[in-house]
Order: structure tokens, then C-alpha cells, then sequence
């Protein structure tokens, strides 16, 4: 019997766009929900994949409005803002607005010494944390008072402290209201995983499992939920 790759490995969404009142179903392929959230050859390669974004399936947007990029955990351009910029402009979406949070202080003219002078109009960069609150420096906040369902939001997490990430993974596990704006998450979820001990820590209270179950849960709410790097 011929083997289907396409549906024996990857997991899939079902979406379905509507005009008036025609409907129609279309079939999104998205990396499966397997080991540790990394490019494969991680694990057989080492760390030359460490960083690598090769295992991510990035959807073609289908329609939408207005769309935007929301990135907690930003450095510079260069780092991995132009990687969501670049990726998306080739799927035909140019974000409508770009909105990013760095902790870390840095000097203003390198965060925008290499940003594109025609993305300069459209990017906002908060030099401070975000927050888990009631404020406009908590993502989500942001999301809703910006975003509306026929929207297409694209939010990045990865600022490298656990309590305040659950925080903001458990306001969109837990209202609909929220997961329902964003289409896109690319979450770094740092677990307690031999492999990747060197990198994270001996002190993670999550497992994998737990990792798998969350993005599961996500990937159930309509969120395409990727594992990041």
C-alpha cells in the first residue's frame, strides 16, 4: 500500500472561509506535535539546529483585514524579527503594524539601525518588560483593544521567564475571547528535558508531556501554535 506522508506526519487544520453565503473548506498542514519543540536535526545533529526555524510549517494566510505581528522577547531586527517579516511577506501578508518588547536595555541605534525604512512607519519597540496585567505592555491587552476576528495576529513569546510566559499562555488557554484574535503563536516553552538541560536549566517544573498537552490545547482553540526556538 502507498504510504501518504502528507497526512501520516503532519497534523493538519480544517479551515473554512466563507463569502456571503458560500462556504468552503481548505486543508493547512502544521508541524506535528512530537518530542522536543526543535528542528529535528537537533536531535541527531546537535547544536548547529539548535536555533534552526526548519521544522516550522508557516501557513498561507488566507483572508484577512489588517494584520499584525506582536513580538514579547524582540532584540534586534536582525536576531528574529526580519525571520517573521521575510516568511510572511513570501506568503503574500505584509503586517499592518508591528508591535515588539525587550527587557533588556539596549542602545536605540542599533534596535533600528538595521529595521527597513519602509517598516519604520508601521514598528513600535517598547524598550521594557512586558507585563502579565492590566496594562498595554501585557500583549494580550493590546490584541484586543487593536484586533478584531477578521484580523490575522501573529504573537511571538519568548522572553525567557517562566512565570511571567504562563501568565500569558493561561490568559489565552482560559478566554476565548482572547484566543480567538490570534492566529499564529510561536511560544518558546522551556520544560524539563534532558536534551535541552544545557540550555534551560535543571528546574523546570513542566515535562514534555505537559508541553505537548498545552500546545494541543492551543492548536483546539484555532491558534496555529508553534514550538519556537
Amino acid at each position: 500500500m502507498k504510504t501518504n506522508l502528507r497526512d501520516e506526519v503532519f497534523s493538519k487544520f480544517i479551515v473554512q472561509t466563507c463569502c456571503n453565503a458560500t462556504c468552503k473548506e481548505s486543508v493547512e498542514l502544521i508541524e506535528p506535535l512530537v518530542g522536543v519543540p526543535r528542528d529535528p536535526r537537533f536531535c541527531t545533529d546537535g547544536e548547529p539546529y539548535l536555533m534552526s526555524a526548519g521544522h516550522i510549517l508557516v501557513s498561507r494566510p488566507t483572508y484577512y483585514r489588517r494584520a499584525y505581528f506582536l513580538d514579547a522577547g524582540a532584540t534586534y531586527y536582525n536576531d528574529t524579527q526580519s525571520w517573521f517579516v521575510e516568511k510572511y511577506q513570501k506568503l503574500g501578508m505584509k503586517f499592518d503594524h508591528i508591535w515588539l518588547w525587550e527587557a533588556r536595555q539596549l542602545n536605540p541605534v542599533d534596535i533600528y539601525s538595521k529595521v527597513p525604512d519602509d517598516l519604520l512607519p508601521r514598528y513600535t519597540y517598547y524598550n521594557r518588560p512586558i507585563v502579565c496585567g492590566k496594562s498595554n505592555m501585557d500583549p494580550l491587552n493590546l490584541i484586543s483593544s487593536i484586533a478584531e476576528k477578521d484580523d490575522y495576529v501573529v504573537l511571538k513569546l519568548d522572553i525567557d521567564a517562566t512565570i511571567l510566559e504562563e501568565c500569558i499562555i493561561n490568559k489565552i488557554v482560559s478566554n476565548k475571547a482572547i484566543s480567538s484574535l490570534i492566529d499564529a503563536l510561536y511560544f518558546e516553552h522551556h520544560v524539563n528535558v534532558t536534551m535541552m538541560q544545557k540550555h534551560w536549566g535543571k528546574d523546570m517544573e513542566a515535562s514534555l508531556i505537559d508541553s505537548l498537552l498545552l500546545f494541543r490545547k492551543l492548536r483546539d482553540s484555532g491558534i496555529r501554535a508553534h514550538g519556537w526556538m
